[in-house]
């Protein structure tokens, strides 16, 4: 329980205590906290803070299909009616063009320079080389939109941080439509203005191999992204991304894999090799020793589609690293351990349920999240047991069914995503969003909610930010509402109430005596600051929406006390809501809430 009932040393009343925000959400409402969103309980033990808040990647705009243009040699500009919504570094593909001299057709650019009816074209993404327009001409184009985000990669790059030694990361995402892009980890000045962090750029696949509207594949080895189409790959080495036109620089159809509706999840492992999910089995790409990876040189590397095959009636459908095995899930509930040189898996281990949607491995063990009971299991290559059951009280519902999203292992915390249904199959739109297991605590809270401000949709796609010094907790998050869209954890808080505390609901009374409060007061870790607000309501149960009882905003606020709005009580259950500020938070330490009868 996160409440007690307990004497105040100066009046000698007796009170009801809510604290222990430090256990997170527990398994029952009526064994301690509910819900916790968008709250922060690992920096400071027994206190709970506003998280950093999510922001949302600005996103191509949308409509901007065969658009006409008019291009002008002596400036080198194009001129639309609008930009609207067009940023540096955003790429479009001209789609027809009058005649040679302002770029080819069936090309992707990368926009700069941008005014309210004009813009510059620039060939390369980085090093802001500008497309030459030697002629006047007319003609159309368009704005690849942003889908439905299915994998992502995030990888070194060659280029250090000369502060810290370390070297920057590149974050690639892919999108069912088999769309490649990148997120930028650092501004960059070089195409004709700022392209800010974080920015969302097109890679030019258009002519990928086809696509199926479904999970697919993306990986990087030896400085090559690799995209994992529904029967083939398709590669461009980094270096033409970075310092040339990618759209030009795509091989296509390179191999061929076997098709699978569950997609071609991959992995670069530690003996150098990397592996993906084909179907039926698991394909390997390794270097050929004392060789140079050259996709065009086939002496160079080894390719087998089926290095190791699974029993004919699963299909693979993630893989993870477990010191010297590949741990392979499937639709069935078996794990399979490979260790990477025999033909043939070691002995299955089995699961308590089918589907293994993901594996997620840290230093000694890894988590298994499978089935659709909302349990994560854990194993350490020999054994398999329950790690944690998610609460099925938050559904407010009876055995709801869950799907799980995508997890990642990040500054010892489980990063992980889910959806959920009732037994009628009907979504219940209260779960999109980051959530978060602390390894050490075993404490489970929803670290982040999303940037388009609802618990409804799906989050397809975690992957850490590509910086050296990461915001927020770190996390990019591809989601899927009624668009597709990408949002990064940011260095500043919530500031519009999204952090939430649900008590557990509490028997303060009984059918045959009733209570009746008189007033609440909580407790800050630090005062309040210009611009935060703690607030607390009540209900008596847990079906009622919850009604206010009172709201503070005075700087410099420890604490602040409520005459009680209700009487006559059986259950009580309180929540706390409190957001930040922009500038100079506090971040708002909430420590405890007492009432009195």
């Amino acid at each position: 329980m996160a409440w007690n009932i307990e004497k105040n040393q100066i009046t000698g009343q007796m009170e009801l205590v809510i604290n222990g925000f430090e256990k997170g959400i527990a398994d029952s409402p009526y064994e301690g906290i509910a819900d916790m969103r968008n709250v922060n309980i690992t920096t400071s033990p027994k206190e709970a803070a506003v998280n950093f808040k999510t922001t949302g990647v600005t996103l191509p705009p949308t409509g901007f299909t065969a658009v006409a243009f008019s291009s002008d040699s002596a400036t080198g500009k194009f001129t639309v009616a609008d930009t609207t919504g067009f940023y540096t570094g955003m790429a479009l593909t001209i789609v027809t063009v009058s005649g040679a001299g302002s770029g080819t057709a069936g090309t992707t650019y990368y926009v700069g320079d941008i005014t309210a009816t004009t813009f510059k074209l620039y060939e390369y993404m980085d090093v802001g080389i500008g497309l030459s327009v030697t002629n006047s001409r007319t003609g159309t184009f368009t704005v690849p939109t942003f889908g439905t985000p299915s994998d992502s990669v995030s990888a070194p790059s060659n280029t250090f941080d000369s502060s810290t030694g370390l070297n920057y990361k590149f974050t690639f995402l892919l999108t069912t439509d088999g769309y490649a892009w990148r997120l930028t980890a650092l501004p960059s000045t070089s195409t004709g203005g700022t392209v800010a962090k974080n920015s969302l750029q097109f890679l030019g696949n258009l002519l990928h191999s086809t696509a199926t509207n479904r999970a697919l594949g993306i990986a990087v080895w030896h400085q090559y992204l690799f995209v994992f189409m529904d029967t083939k790959i398709d590669y461009i080495a980094i270096t033409n991304i970075t310092n040339g036109n990618p759209a030009s620089n795509w091989h296509y159809a390179w191999q061929t894999t076997t098709s699978s509706i569950e997609g071609h999840r991959a992995i670069s492992a530690t003996d150098d090799a990397l592996y993906f999910c084909n179907n039926s089995g698991i394909g390997s790409l390794l270097l050929v020793a004392g060789a140079t990876f050259d996709p065009t040189d086939s002496a160079t590397y080894t390719y087998n589609g089926t290095a190791l095959a699974l029993p004919a009636y699963d299909k693979a459908t993630c893989l993870a690293q477990l010191g010297q095995n590949l741990l392979i899930g499937g639709i069935q509930n078996a794990i399979y351990p490979w260790n990477r040189v025999d033909t043939s898996f070691d002995y299955p281990l089995i699961v308590a349920e089918n589907y293994i949607a993901c594996i997620v491995s840290t230093n000694s063990n890894a988590f298994i999240f499978a089935g659709r009971r909302g349990i994560i299991y854990i194993t350490n290559g020999a054994n398999i047991d329950v790690f944690k059951k998610f609460p099925d009280s938050i559904s407010n519902t009876i055995e709801p069914y869950y799907t799980w999203g995508w997890a990642i292992y990040l500054k010892n915390q489980l990063y992980f995503s889910l959806s959920v249904t009732d037994n009628s199959s009907t979504t219940i739109s209260n779960y999109a969003g980051i959530w978060a297991i602390d390894l050490t605590t075993e404490v489970l809270r929803m670290s982040n909610s999303l940037s388009y401000g609802t618990y409804a949709g799906t989050v397809p796609v975690l992957v850490p930010m590509g910086h050296i010094f990461p915001t927020g907790d770190g996390i990019y998050a591809g989601w899927l509402n009624s668009t597709g869209g990408v949002d990064y954890t940011a260095a500043t808080p919530y500031t519009n109430y999204e952090a939430t505390i649900d008590s557990d609901l509490i028997p303060v009374g009984t059918f045959l005596n009733l209570a009746t409060f008189t007033n609440i007061e909580f407790k800050l870790g630090k005062p309040l600051v210009s611009g935060e607000q703690v607030k607390l309501s009540w209900r008596s149960n847990l079906t009622d929406s919850f009604t206010e009882i009172g709201s503070t905003t005075t700087v410099g606020a420890l604490s602040d006390k409520y005459d009680m709005n209700f009487e006559k009580v059986q259950w009580l259950q309180i929540r706390a809501s409190y957001n930040s500020t922009d500038t100079t938070p506090s971040y708002t330490l909430l420590r405890e809430i007492r009432i009195r009868r």
